[in-house]
């Protein structure tokens, strides 16, 4: 077994004996420190194999030592005098235990005899949750997700929010009649981190992506009220704040202070990326006058002073920042840039440099790459993730921030990003230890606990259809691509042919059969066959959508009327099933929006049958 061992993340030095240590069922700690009785007795709820725990002061199968070492750092022993932690702080204990836990999830009680030597790469190891865009999991899922995020020793997460996914106090009217978080909850959640050696962060837009806002009750407030046109993209609603009025900085000023005491974290994600129409609208004059930029920087300036006086340091995107490289230096020497990117093709390695030669503390940030899918895409979400750590490490970022988005209604399950999640843990802890081909083996092992080897594969593979689409557009599927544009737009099929969309219905009739045989034995592994299940018919059905343009255009009107016809016969079980699914793991939130998504090809394909 010992060769077989897989761990995430990889330790730095492992070396294995000759002979194993027996564990009874019933392990004995002894701690020699107290402030570690919280977090060992949290430890439990990693199973440690499914022993139970006590904790004492005298020798025991299992001793833990505070030495001279790094934070985070720690040395594990285990040998025919028994299990041994050395550390160097508290962290560096649970980290110890949670590698512990994952030796003996696959061993069993019988040890092998080893010697590791550990600690991180990046000082900062992040998770960012979209709860903003249509999907507020409910408490117990982000339980689940800090459980998973802590046995692979991340410590910190962030719930990003833009729009209304929180109880707001002082905005009632643009809450009511949605099924939110609360403030409670929130202070609960942030309980629940701490146990796990984990901060949540509070991150909540200022600047951009204010949308909810800024075209409901608040629209005297945007930059472009009327709308704006976005060039390539054409004509858009009105999305960001005017930084020029002094009221957008009261505005996001009281959401913070509705916000901000429910986390005991000093540091605030303030966002603010993607401002595409800065200039385009109210503060037009001024940008003109003394630049874009400036403008920019003169809004963030003013949030830092704010939040500072809360006593919080500011995290921000740096998308916008960076297209005006000479000011960077002038941002205040405590702000965190978050440095972002999502493909594969990303100029990471330019942008981690211009940040570390601009003297800006910075973080990199991949992503799962799940959103604007229904299951995935695999192989960009390895790509990407590899491609920011190992230039992170090259040019001095402080760590990696993993995020998980929820664009165009957030329709992917939850465990299409547990790959992104554990890729990313691995990268982030031990960048050149880390090899994609473990991934799905351990999903199997460490999340999914199956025995047949199959599932970690089926949800890797799930993601990877892309690979076969007929196009592969940018930060979003060719699948998701077709369903949200314009019904009977064939443009957007150019020379397809019928066999793009048939060979995509057949790759996951082949998942559904291979699902039939894995066998999850995690506490949500039934949920979690329903979901990918439900995802595989959704992608099925969309080819339907592309099938039909392929025969309109073709000019075979029998078939494209059969595909029309099936394509509005199956919406209601995909419809439906989808919507059990949500509300399992999920709040009621916007759910309705996420559905209007999967309404628009349906409408326009009743109209068409019409």
């Amino acid at each position: 077994m010992r060769s077989d061992i897989k761990f995430c993340p990889v330790p730095k030095k492992t070396e294995y004996g000759e002979g194993t240590f027996l564990l009874d069922s019933v392990g004995v700690i002894s701690a020699d420190s107290g402030e570690l009785l919280n977090p060992l007795i949290i430890a439990k709820g990693y199973k440690l194999g499914g022993m139970k725990i006590q904790v004492k002061n005298t020798p025991a199968d299992i001793t833990l030592t505070r030495k001279p070492l790094g934070k985070e750092e720690y040395i594990l022993d285990i040998s025919k005098q028994g299990i041994f932690i050395c550390y160097g702080d508290i962290s560096g204990a649970f980290y110890g235990m949670m590698t512990l836990n994952q030796i003996i999830e696959q061993a069993g009680y019988a040890l092998p005899f080893l010697h590791i030597e550990d600690k991180p790469d990046f000082g900062f190891r992040g998770f960012m949750l979209d709860v903003a865009r249509c999907k507020i999991p409910k408490t117990e899922t982000i339980y689940k997700i800090i459980d998973m995020l802590a046995a692979f020793k991340y410590n910190q997460f962030q719930l990003y929010m833009e729009g209304v996914p929180f109880e707001y106090p002082s905005f009632p009217n643009m809450t009511k009649n949605r099924e939110l978080l609360t403030g409670e909850e929130l202070f609960l959640i942030d309980k629940y981190c701490k146990e796990r050696m984990i901060e949540l962060v509070p991150c909540q837009n200022h600047f951009g992506h204010m949308r909810p806002w800024v075209q409901t009750d608040y629209n005297y407030l945007a930059e472009c009220s009327d709308g704006f046109d976005d060039g390539p993209w054409g004509f858009k609603e009105p999305e960001i704040l005017d930084p020029t009025d002094e009221r957008s900085l009261e505005l996001v000023t009281q959401m913070a202070d509705d916000l901000l005491p429910y986390f005991s974290s000093d540091v605030y994600n303030i966002n603010c990326d993607e401002t595409n129409e800065l200039g385009k609208g109210k503060s037009r004059e001024l940008c003109e006058k003394i630049g874009t930029g400036r403008v920019y920087l003169n809004y963030i300036l003013k949030l830092y002073e704010m939040t500072k006086s809360r006593g919080k340091r500011i995290l921000m995107w740096g998308d916008i920042i960076k297209k005006y490289p000479e000011l960077l230096p002038e941002l205040p020497q405590d702000v965190t840039v978050l440095e972002w990117g999502y493909d594969d093709f990303e100029p990471t390695e330019q942008s981690c440099k211009l940040m570390q030669e601009s003297g800006v503390n910075y973080i990199v940030c991949p992503g799962t790459n799940t959103w604007n899918s229904v299951t995935g895409r695999t192989t960009t979400m390895i790509n990407n993730i590899k491609t920011a750590a190992v230039n992170g490490l090259k040019y001095g970022a402080l760590g990696i921030l993993c995020t998980d988005w929820g664009d165009n209604g957030h329709h992917q399950p939850l465990c299409v990003s547990y790959p992104g999640i554990v890729w990313a843990a691995a990268n982030s802890w031990n960048c050149a230890g880390s090899h994609s081909e473990d991934i799905a083996v351990i999903l199997d092992r460490l999340v999914f606990s199956d025995r047949s080897g199959e599932m970690g594969r089926i949800v890797l593979d799930a993601g990877d259809y892309r690979q076969t689409e007929y196009k592969q557009p940018v930060n979003i599927t060719f699948t998701m691509h077709l369903m949200l544009s314009d019904f009977g737009d064939s443009k957007i099929i150019e020379n397809a042919a019928a066999e793009d969309f048939i060979r995509i219905r057949e790759y996951f009739a082949d998942i559904k059969q291979r699902l039939l045989q894995a066998e999850p034995a995690c506490e949500d592994g039934a949920l979690m066959k329903e979901e990918l299940e439900t995802a595989a018919d959704m992608v099925s059905w969309m080819q339907l959508i592309g099938l039909y343009y392929v025969c309109t255009r073709d000019g075979d009107a029998n078939a494209a009327k059969k595909y029309l016809e099936d394509f509005v016969a199956q919406r209601e079980s995909v419809y439906n099933r989808f919507k059990i699914c949500w509300l399992k793991r999920n709040k009621y939130g916007y759910l309705d929006k996420s559905l209007e998504k999967l309404d628009k090809p349906y409408t326009a394909a009743m109209n068409a049958k019409e």
